[in-house]
């Protein structure tokens, strides 16, 4: 499925606009429906309650997009399931996100949802012989798949808790694949990433600060599910070498993030996966920094 540069502005610009039109109607739902986030603990940084279900916008544009491409350029099979690939386990996770954010489970149903959908991810590319970097033993590639998908996942949770910040990470971090994925002649991968990163610009209209609606857990594990597969699917032998590096330095903000809040939490004697005021945007406002700094400092 190769793609013309105007197709590229085409998709990233849908997506934003599916996006920042579906916004205003998920906020007045999750208004209507009491889906609010309360300032309720010291990891709240907003004043007042502010409606979830942003992130629906994205998913949602994610999923009309893609479709509408695969369908319109006549994908073969083997297109279909790599973006299954990528866009199933991160649906699961968003819709494991949703029951999280209106009924709020627990650490354990969380993780399960999770490694269930890192299984499904390393199954789809492992026996289908797609996944980009094998180290030619399933065995491996399934352990490492799984561990990373978990990994980035919570490293794009973790992100959220401030203004702009998990959505304007990600939106990079999309950007960020879809150039490296161009470079590897890899355009349905390219165009997945595009899509992404359109959605989220578009979401980040209202979720500027100050925010009037939050993507909630929904919105963050259906993002990190997603970026976590992207890059499972990139053939970096057909990159430079020195390109390899980019699976990990694209995501990196979020990545530094969540190993920080393991190793603090675990020196203080809490869960790592207990929510604590440990996250290094809220440090840094608590040193004075203002929302605008922190934000420009983050992405």
């Amino acid at each position: 499925m190769r793609l013309s540069g105007i197709e590229y502005v085409i998709l990233f610009c849908s997506a934003a606009i599916i996006s920042l039109a579906l916004n205003p109607l998920f906020r007045k739902v999750a208004l209507a429906k009491k889906i609010l986030d309360a300032p309720n603990s010291e990891r709240k940084i907003q004043r007042t309650a502010v409606p979830y279900l942003g992130g629906f916008s994205i998913i949602l544009s994610v999923f009309i997009v893609v479709a509408l491409a695969l369908v319109t350029h006549n994908s073969d099979s083997e297109m279909y399931q790599r973006a299954a690939s990528v866009l199933i386990p991160a649906l699961l996770l968003g819709l494991v996100g949703y029951v999280d954010d209106v009924r709020h489970l627990g650490a354990g149903s969380r993780f399960i949802a999770q490694l269930l959908a890192g299984i499904f991810t390393a199954a789809i590319l492992i026996s289908n012989e797609t996944v980009g970097t094998s180290f030619n033993n399933k065995a491996i590639d399934a352990v490492l798949t799984i561990f990373w998908v978990v990994g980035i996942a919570n490293a794009i949770n973790f992100l959220d808790n401030m203004d702009g910040a998990a959505s304007g990470v990600a939106a990079i971090s999309a950007f960020g694949f879809f150039l490296v994925a161009t470079q590897a002649g890899q355009y349905l991968v390219a165009a997945l990433g595009l899509v992404l990163a359109g959605a989220c610009l578009g979401y980040l209209k209202l979720n500027w600060s100050p925010a009037k609606i939050y993507m909630g857990d929904a919105g963050s594990l259906f993002i990190g599910g997603f970026l976590a597969a992207v890059p499972l699917l990139i053939k970096w032998s057909a990159i430079r070498s020195e390109a390899h590096y980019a699976a990990v330095i694209i995501p990196a903000i979020p990545l530094i993030e969540v190993a920080c809040l393991v190793v603090i939490r675990t020196w203080k004697g809490i869960p790592f996966y207990m929510g604590s005021p440990h996250h290094f945007a809220i440090y840094l406002r608590n040193k004075g920094w203002s929302r605008w700094s922190i934000l420009m400092f983050s992405i």
